[in-house]
């Protein structure tokens, strides 16, 4: 069982890692976050889903543990529950309407560092008692404690897709971010 405050910790080191990502990254221009390949991300789109992600870990936690557990998914979400191509669809459909509303890079990181805030606070905001709750995962065969489930979906989310943006920049010829998943090594740590 985990405790609220390595929930806190475990979950900050997430938070650090995608805040290390985006400053070693926003300098490149415009049309790279804005790019669009064909039925699948493109780099901002990647980032933007990471955010959708995190405050669809706050919803999961509030439908599922708040006074009736039964609460529904949204009902459009519930259906696409059931078809992975169908719920691929429609974040690829959410994270190009938000990255398409950027003009600059400037924007689009401090949106980025603003989603990434209120999704902290809400991790924070989660009762210890909450994190104790036996939970089932909508989406994937992940049972147990919440706070367990949620890191691990977390980690294992943040690494799938950290590696695609990585081949993403490394063919656009970029040099590739360096992306500490669990905080600093030791000689990193030194110079912070």
């Amino acid at each position: 069982m985990i405790s609220r405050n390595g929930f806190v910790f475990q979950f900050s080191l997430v938070v650090e890692s995608l805040e290390r990502l985006i400053s070693q990254v926003s300098d490149l221009p415009p049309e790279f976050w804005q790019a669009q390949p064909a039925g699948r991300f493109g780099p901002g789109e990647i980032l933007v889903h990471l955010m959708q992600s995190g405050h669809f870990v706050s919803r999961f936690v509030r439908e599922q543990l708040e006074l009736d557990p039964r609460t529904p998914l949204e009902p459009y979400f519930a259906k696409a529950v059931n078809n992975r191509e169908a719920l691929s669809a429609l974040n690829l459909r959410g994270a190009r309407k938000v990255c398409g509303s950027f003009t600059t890079t400037r924007d689009f990181r401090d949106w980025l560092y603003a989603e990434l805030k209120d999704i902290e606070h809400s991790a924070r905001s989660i009762p210890e008692f909450m994190l104790e709750k036996q939970v089932s995962h909508p989406l994937v065969e992940m049972k147990g404690p919440c706070g367990q489930v949620l890191l691990q979906l977390l980690v294992v989310h943040l690494a799938y897709h950290l590696g695609q943006l990585t081949e993403q920049i490394k063919v656009a010829g970029y040099p590739v971010p360096y992306l500490p998943i669990f905080g600093s090594f030791g000689e990193q740590a030194k110079q912070d």
